[in-house]
């Protein structure tokens, strides 16, 4: 019998979370170091969007850094549309942040030009 202790964080997480498995989306207008990662919650009621150390590329407010969320079924998107906090290496005059689209698009906002960094580990509900 093998010890609980002996498989990875990662593997007891998916083991709990039945039902559903990281996906990635590809990265677009020259955001790289991606990709952006997406699942179910627990409840499978949010969806948690993970992505660390993103390089930004095009930082103009509402650029679309990804390829856009699975329509389903099931689908990904939110009934209206989500802000989500974003942390960045550089503060700008704005509060970084990225807006999930009733369409499954994540767009930036905020991002100060000489970022370099961008991460965004969020849940955000589909039914509110």
């Amino acid at each position: 019998m093998t010890s609980e202790k002996s498989y990875s964080v990662e593997s007891r997480l998916n083991t709990l979370i039945t039902g559903d498995t990281w996906h990635t989306l590809s990265l677009q207008n020259g955001w790289t170091n991606g990709p952006v990662n997406y699942r179910f919650s627990m409840d499978g009621r949010k969806v948690v969007l993970s992505a660390l150390n993103l390089v930004p590329g095009t930082t103009t407010d509402a650029t679309q850094i990804c390829a856009v969320l699975p329509a389903g079924p099931p689908s990904y998107r939110p009934a209206t549309n989500k802000t989500v906090a974003a942390s960045t290496d550089v503060v700008g005059a704005r509060s970084a942040s990225f807006t999930i689209t009733t369409g499954g698009a994540i767009q930036c906002h905020g991002i100060a030009a000489a970022a370099t960094a961008i991460s965004i580990e969020e849940e955000f509900a589909l039914d509110l």
